[in-house]
C-alpha cells in the first residue's frame, strides 16, 4: 500500500468527528453520519461505540472531546511522489489540477517508463494543444451546464454538427480515449473526443430535465472454464460491468453480463482472448462475429 495505515479512512473519519466536537455540534447521530461517509459503509458500527463507550478516550459523555485543536494528517513525502506521479499523467493532466507545493517533489515514475499492453495504438493525441481545447471546453460546459456546438466525424467517417448537451465523460483503457456522452434535441449521442473538429461553448445553459442519458444494452452470456485463472482474470478484465456469475462445477462458471451495444466490437475481441476458455452462448450477432473472425484467422494460416 502506497498511503501509511494511520492516514486510512477511519483515521479520516475520527478525525472529523473530533472537529465536529470542538466545534460544539456533535452528536451520536452525526457521529454516525460522518463514519458512513469517510469511512467503510458499515464502519459506523465499530467507530461509535468506542468512541461512546469511551474505549477511545476522544469524546466524552457529552459529546465534547478534550483534544483542543483539529487533527490534521500532512502527507508523507511517499504521498508526495506519488500523486507527483499522477498529476504527470498525460490523462490527468487535461483536468488542470494544480500542482500545489509538489514542484520540487521527485516522482516515482515518469509516464515514458509506463509499459502498457493489450491497448490499442491509435489513442487520443492528449498533448495536441486543439485537442487540449476541446477537452477544456467540453469540461467546463459540463461543470457549468452550458450547452455546446460541436461538429465532428461520426464513426462511419460522416462529418456531423450537433448541438447538445455535455453530460459525462468516459475513458476506455483498452482503446486509450476519451468520448462525451450528450443528451441532444431528439436522441443520446457519444462523441469521441479524438474526432472532434470544432467545439464552441454556447450560452444556453440545460436543466436537470435535459440531463439524462439513457444506453441501449445487451446480454452477453457464456461459460467459462477456470483453467490458467481464467476466472479471475475475467472478473478483473469486465470488473466494471454488471454480470452474474454461477457456478456449475469445480471449474466452470455460467456468466451473464450487461455490455454497451456501442462496445459489441471490443466484446468480441475480449471474448477471442480468453481462447478456448470461453464458450459464449448469445447474443447471436456475437456468436456471428466470433465465427467469422475465427475463420478469417484459419484462412489465413492456410493461405
Amino acid at each position: 500500500m502506497i498511503f501509511n495505515e494511520i492516514y486510512g479512512c477511519y483515521y479520516q473519519a475520527v478525525a472529523k468527528i473530533i472537529g465536529v466536537a470542538i466545534d460544539g455540534g456533535l452528536t451520536e447521530k452525526k457521529m454516525q453520519e460522518i463514519a458512513s461517509e469517510y469511512a467503510f459503509e458499515e464502519s459506523f458500527l465499530t467507530i461509535v461505540p468506542a468512541l461512546k463507550n469511551q474505549d477511545w478516550q476522544l469524546i466524552d459523555r457529552e459529546y465534547g472531546t478534550p483534544i483542543q485543536h483539529k487533527p490534521t494528517m500532512p502527507m508523507t513525502t511517499l504521498e508526495r511522489r506519488w500523486l507527483k506521479t499522477i498529476l504527470l499523467d498525460l490523462r490527468v493532466r487535461l483536468f488542470q489540477i494544480p500542482m500545489e507545493n509538489l514542484e520540487e517533489v521527485e516522482p516515482l515514475f515518469l509516464p515514458e517508463d509506463m509499459v502498457y499492453f493489450d491497448r490499442y495504438q491509435d489513442g487520443d493525441a492528449y498533448e495536441e494543444p486543439t485537442y487540449q481545447e476541446h477537452f477544456h471546453r467540453i469540461y467546463q460546459a459540463m461543470k457549468e451546464h452550458r450547452k455546446i456546438k460541436v461538429r465532428f466525424f461520426s464513426g462511419k467517417n460522416q462529418e456531423k454538427t450537433y448541438v447538445v448537451c455535455p453530460l459525462k465523460l468516459e475513458y476506455s483503457d483498452k482503446e486509450d480515449k476519451f468520448r462525451v456522452l450528450c443528451a441532444g434535441n431528439h436522441s443520446n449521442v457519444t462523441i469521441n473526443m479524438g474526432r472532434i473538429i470544432e467545439c464552441t461553448l454556447l450560452d444556453e445553459t440545460f436543466s436537470e430535465a435535459e440531463s439524462t442519458f439513457s444506453r441501449t444494452t445487451k446480454q452477453l452470456v457464456f461459460e467459462l472454464i477456470d483453467e490458467r485463472n481464467a476466472l479471475e482474470r475475467a472478473m478483473m478484465r469486465f470488473a466494471h460491468h454488471k454480470k452474474e456469475v454461477t457456478r456449475l462445477d469445480d471449474k466452470t462458471y455460467h456468466v451473464v453480463m450487461e455490455y454497451d451495444v456501442e462496445d459489441e466490437t471490443d466484446m468480441v475481441i475480449q471474448m477471442m482472448s480468453f481462447g478456448t476458455y470461453i464458450k459464449v452462448m448469445g447474443p447471436e450477432e456475437i456468436k456471428e462475429e466470433l465465427k467469422k473472425r475465427i475463420e478469417r484467422q484459419l484462412s489465413m494460416l492456410n493461405w
